[in-house]
């Protein structure tokens, strides 16, 4: 068995077999505890801003951050040691607490900060969205230094420590790179170290404890505190099936799964021995993302002919399976969160218009070009609700629905091409957002538009600037009003539509770990214990 248990005795003694003394060899792996666990998606991507949830999943894991978010959603300081800030806000001071060391046993410095939170800044929604001055740094000495920013910001230590996107820190001599070149140091800040010769993409990727990692001194609350690690290796094993990932939890072959919705949460909240992890608040919401560069979603005719096929609760249904796992709002923000009021929408309701988006259509110049919409068929939520959208679609028959499915790696590699859908591109895709990114304007990683636009490319210079805007505004009611005009703005420029939010946990075997955090988004494998 895999898990946290020792190696089995066959595969202890088969060393001792082959030569007398590997057994005195082998011995102290005999101690050696393992956690093994299902990711949210296959690592394919090591570098926390060019991916999606794995690729920061597996940056948390090597890579430290100078702040974290508590389970109060409150920016602690995790790197640093103390801070202060002007009256203004326009001027930060960080003292990074001691002890600080990378994998490979150099201290970290202000020179290796100030690289990683220059390269964050530029790509990553938190960064780009903090009006950091790009001359606005420098280092007192090696361990204190100032950022500068051209306007008062209150929110640089949250977004320094976005859960979603926080500024990870890496050497600065690895991050010599180009803006559009991917990281390829795996001597991180962390308290974990990537065991690259045994990262298998589609398959495996494996972790050590990282001893040189000195956890702050305090209990760990929400991602911030204490990251003490209590196992010597993590490994993720990919197993693209969920029923098949169910089966391995239920056979006691992994200790835990990291994400879990929708009718596989009710299938395995049934498993003997399973418990599930996460805050009552823990969910995704579900959205369909659209290609703005492609016909006939380049215009808004025709993105908002979309508004009028689909019914958000059938797509909901499809994906989550039970009402009971799901909220539909027709919010751009998060279902339950400050701001979550319906925006106003023509369309987008459960009594879809055919022939008002045909109307849409033929204005947007439609000729039945392939509408490409990527389906990840290893995960089940998204496949299900693709096939939903795919069919109100097909109510139109003039519109030429593409189903290209895939696997979840592969979507988001073709994601980034901007071919014509024929020619590699595509359409839509469905995806989901957490609950720390969807909550308000600023930090809100899918309704970035130009320069900052995530795939699907959308851009609106006007909209894009109230978006960036939105935190200098000092009084509460009128951040409120900005918050939901900035929503209607939304809802014509459609840089994504929302369904609705999806229950997601994390299942684990309670016979094999405890103490697994409860957070409000992807489970951290610091903290969890083995059960002796």
């Amino acid at each position: 068995m895999l898990a946290t248990r020792q190696v089995p005795r066959k595969k202890r003694m088969l060393p001792a077999l082959i030569c007398g003394t590997a057994l005195a060899l082998a011995s102290p792996a005999l101690a050696e505890t393992t956690l093994t666990a299902v990711p949210h998606s296959d690592l394919r991507i090591i570098d926390p801003y060019k991916g999606t949830d794995s690729s920061v999943a597996h940056a948390q894991m090597i890579f430290d951050t100078l702040f974290a978010m508590d389970a109060e959603g409150q920016p602690q300081p995790q790197m640093v040691g103390e801070y202060s800030v002007s009256d203004d806000t326009t001027e930060y001071t960080f003292t990074l607490r001691d002890g600080l060391a990378f994998s490979d046993g150099s201290p970290v410095t202000s020179e290796d900060v100030i690289a990683s939170v220059k390269r964050w800044a530029v790509l990553a929604s938190p960064g780009a969205s903090s009006p950091i001055n790009p001359d606005g740094y420098e280092a007192i000495d090696d361990t204190t230094f100032v950022i500068r920013l051209t306007e008062p910001f209150a929110l640089l230590p949250d977004a320094l420590g976005s859960p979603f996107a926080p500024a990870f820190i890496m050497r600065a001599e690895d991050l010599e790179i180009p803006e559009d070149a991917s990281i390829e140091s795996f001597i991180g800040s962390g308290p974990f170290i990537f065991e690259v010769d045994e990262w298998t993409p589609g398959a495996s990727a494996v972790y050590s404890k990282n001893e040189a990692y000195i956890p702050r001194d305090e209990l760990a609350s929400g991602f911030a505190g204490g990251r003490v690690v209590n196992f010597d290796r993590v490994v993720w094993t990919s197993i693209g099936d969920m029923t098949t990932a169910l089966a391995a939890l239920e056979a006691g072959e992994v200790d835990m799964i990291e994400t879990v919705v929708g009718e596989d949460l009710i299938r395995g909240r049934d498993i003997e021995n399973v418990a599930e992890a996460g805050t009552e608040d823990r969910g995704v919401q579900h959205m369909v993302v659209i290609n703005h560069t492609v016909p006939p979603f380049d215009t808004p005719e025709g993105r908002q002919a979309l508004l009028q096929l689909i019914d958000p609760t059938q797509v909901m249904l499809g994906s989550a399976g039970d009402p009971d796992l799901f909220e539909v709002c027709r919010s751009w923000y998060i279902c339950g969160s400050q701001f979550a009021e319906p925006a106003n929408i023509d369309g987008l309701d459960d009594t879809p218009d055919p022939d008002r988006a045909r109307e849409l259509l033929d204005a947007a110049g439609y000729d039945g070009e392939p509408i490409t919409i990527l389906m990840a068929s290893d995960r089940t939520a998204f496949f299900n609700g693709s096939q939903v959208i795919a069919a109100q679609l097909q109510s139109v028959p003039e519109i030429n629905v593409d189903p290209a499915v895939m696997d979840w790696g592969a979507l988001t590699t073709r994601r980034a091409s901007r071919d014509m859908p024929g020619d590699g591109g595509w359409s839509l895709f469905m995806t989901s957002g957490t609950t720390a990114s969807q909550v308000n304007p600023l930090f809100h990683f899918n309704a970035r538009m130009c320069d900052a636009a995530w795939f699907g490319w959308p851009c609106n210079e006007e909209t894009e600037a109230m978006r960036l805007s939105w935190a200098s505004i000092d009084d509460p009611d009128a951040r409120r009003a900005a918050a939901l005009e900035l929503q209607d703005r939304w809802a014509t420029d459609l840089p994504f539509i929302p369904f609705g939010t999806v229950a997601n946990r994390s299942l684990y075997r309670a016979d094999a770990i405890t103490n697994v955090p409860n957070v409000a988004i992807r489970t951290p494998y610091w903290g969890i214990e083995p059960v002796e």
